[in-house]
């Protein structure tokens, strides 16, 4: 099977998890509670007492004037939901006015970012925010 080429943000989102001691895996196939397999794009991993927590991280790269739609939210909360872990979407786009009241109401985690070095600093500002208690 054929693996798709990493984007530059995914490189950057999987350094920068390294960095923060988290294992991390691309394009990752997880089954949920339901007995449906999901691909993921970045899963990690960090075991630290009293447990271990899991964040599913949605990235996407759009050129132009796209935007991260309603259904877009809709499905990746449905996998994070289903897989029962932590999610965060990470977009170098805008979100949809629909997709924005979505993700606020059911505290999707959405970054928007240029990548590189504002990636990079908004994961590391936002640390304890951003993935505070699972």
């Amino acid at each position: 099977m054929l693996t798709p080429l990493k984007s530059t943000v995914e490189e950057d989102v999987m350094t920068i998890f390294r960095m923060l001691g988290y294992d991390v895996a691309y394009k990752k196939t997880l089954t949920g509670r339901s007995g449906v397999e999901h691909v993921i794009d970045i899963v990690v991993e960090k075991t630290e007492p009293p447990g271990s927590r899991m964040i599913l991280i949605k990235c996407t790269t759009y050129e132009g004037k796209s935007s991260l739609r309603l259904d877009e939210i809709i499905q990746f909360w449905g996998r994070t939901y289903d897989i029962g872990a932590q999610g965060l979407i990470i977009t170098t786009s805008k979100l949809t006015e629909d997709a924005s009241r979505f993700a606020d109401f059911y505290k999707i985690k959405v970054i928007e970012t240029c990548g590189g070095v504002d990636l990079k600093n908004t994961l590391m500002k936002s640390q304890a925010k951003v993935f505070g208690s699972a």
